[in-house]
């Protein structure tokens, strides 16, 4: 699915705008036919954007980008969608993905977009920069439609970073 023009640069998902479509190369294709054999290793790298540094204050992700990796290698399956967060966007979110409330109200809501994503990561473990973060708005989402939070493992790259690099 095409969602339309990338209204800035440096989104989540920069240049990406189709939901659980594929793309890639050699590399690619040798990733995904790893997948194919047992024990194959499949993650999924997760970046989302929001309204704001809460979702407990009524901040609401606005935007999620994810791309699968079978043992550590981009397979050219990735997942994107901007999310219409059916509430304003604060200057402060604004000045950090330049995404608008206005450019937003033409997209699906989260509760339209969520099944697919799901699908798209199943089960498998999450890699993500500053996990805590994108894991409370996703469970904080899923919590507004009733549904369990997310139950996938998840590898929390931040704190890799800081023990590595104090």
């Amino acid at each position: 699915r095409q969602y339309g023009a990338e209204p800035r640069g440096g989104s989540a998902a920069a240049g990406g705008y189709r939901q659980a479509g594929s793309s890639g190369g050699m590399a690619a294709q040798f990733a995904a036919s790893a997948l194919e054999g047992e024990g194959g290793l499949r993650e999924i790298v997760i970046d989302t954007e929001t309204t704001g540094l809460d979702p407990h204050s009524g901040h609401r992700i606005v935007e999620i980008a994810a791309i699968e990796l079978a043992h550590h290698m981009p397979t050219g399956q990735k997942f994107h969608c901007y999310v219409n967060p059916e509430r304003d966007m604060p200057d402060e979110a604004f000045a950090v993905h330049g995404l608008t409330a206005e450019f937003l109200t033409g997209f699906p809501p989260f509760a339209a977009v969520i099944d697919e994503f799901l699908a798209f990561i199943a089960a498998d473990p999450v890699v993500i920069h500053n996990a805590e973060f994108d894991i409370a708005f996703l469970n904080a989402e899923l919590a507004r439609l009733g549904r369990p939070p997310l139950a996938a493992p998840a590898v929390d790259t931040l704190s890799i970073a800081r023990r590595r690099f104090p």
